[in-house]
């Protein structure tokens, strides 16, 4: 047998599952606190405000894990072309292997047009750029568990 590659190749540590229910039961428990976004806001805006949001909580709670905004996957980079990351909206690292982690989509739902149309973006969120990001492997491939926030604009 031959095995070719860098041992840290091979092996990647998993995000703890007990945190799980503890980052789910903060995301919940910040939204109900949360001063509500207006429809002008954009999803980044949002979700930067969240998260300082979860940060100030978190740090209330003494949990023992951080909350990141925005933070760009490089597994994927393709180093001649720069593609080929991903940004995670709601990033939470476990330790020191920038592998893993929790992430979190956010995406915005049910906005109203400055003419007075609304529309779902639904699709968005269950469509390639949301979901599908955890189902391709763009986001926490060698995790076994991940999240979705909607900001729904009702």
């Amino acid at each position: 047998m031959r095995v070719e590659g860098e041992a840290d190749d091979l092996s990647y540590a998993l995000f703890p599952h007990g945190l799980v229910r503890e980052i789910l039961r903060l995301i919940v428990d910040t939204w109900g606190l949360f001063q509500r976004p207006n429809n002008d806001e954009d999803e980044p805006k949002i979700t930067n405000r969240f998260v300082a949001a979860m940060e100030h909580e978190r740090r209330r709670r003494g949990a023992r894990f951080r909350v990141m905004a925005h933070v760009k996957d490089l597994e994927n980079l393709q180093p001649e072309t720069g593609r080929g990351f991903v940004e995670i909206d709601i990033y939470i690292p476990d330790g020191f292997d920038s592998r893993c982690y929790f992430g979190v989509e956010a995406k915005k739902l049910n906005t109203t047009s400055p003419g007075g149309k609304r529309k779902s973006q639904a699709g968005d969120y269950a469509g390639k750029e949301g979901m599908g990001c955890f189902v391709d492997g763009r986001y926490a491939f060698h995790q076994c568990e991940g999240a979705m926030v909607g900001y729904v604009m009702d």
